[in-house]
């Protein structure tokens, strides 16, 4: 999967996002945020490769997978600090907006229920806590006030990142 990956072929990134589904649905989301994580996280790898790999979190990972299991949360903040902030990864505002998207679409689906919300609770406070810079921080806050001029749910989120 890494070769193909490096070398960008379109055809096989999405055989490999159905392989990490498939790999996720069958109980393994630990092994598949963790090689995710390290694919995007190098910031020496090929940038085709650490973008073939956010777009496979993107499209890999679901919520109802990390609900519960802290080590899964830690992994997944991960993967969307370095989505949301990398300079290489996230100036093209491609995998930015997808990332952001992903997570408005994780608090949209806890909404109702207490232990996915308490799941994206935990994820956007430590979005929130361990971004890299002040300006991080700030998108991380502004989208959620955005998204809650829409929908008022969302207060909830921003209130616990206040805090923290």
């Amino acid at each position: 999967v890494e070769i193909a990956l490096n070398r960008g072929h379109v055809d096989l990134l999405i055989l490999a996002i159905l392989v990490f589904q498939r790999l996720c649905d069958a109980g393994n989301a630990d092994l598949v945020l963790t090689q995710l994580s390290q694919w995007i996280g190098d910031r020496n790898a090929n940038p085709s490769l650490r973008k073939a790999a956010a777009l496979i979190f993107l499209e890999a990972v679901r919520l109802p997978l990390v609900v519960g299991d802290g080590h899964l949360i830690d992994s997944a903040v991960d993967v969307f600090l370095v989505g949301l902030s990398d300079r290489k990864l996230a100036n093209s505002g491609v995998i930015r907006s997808a990332m952001l998207e992903k997570l408005k679409g994780w608090a949209e689906e806890s909404f109702g229920d207490p232990e996915k919300q308490a799941a994206v609770e935990t994820l956007f406070t430590l979005l929130h806590i361990r971004a890299e810079t002040p300006r991080d921080k700030e998108r991380i806050v502004f989208h959620l006030q955005r998204w809650n001029r829409r929908d008022d749910r969302f207060a909830q989120i921003a209130r616990g990142l206040v805090q923290s």
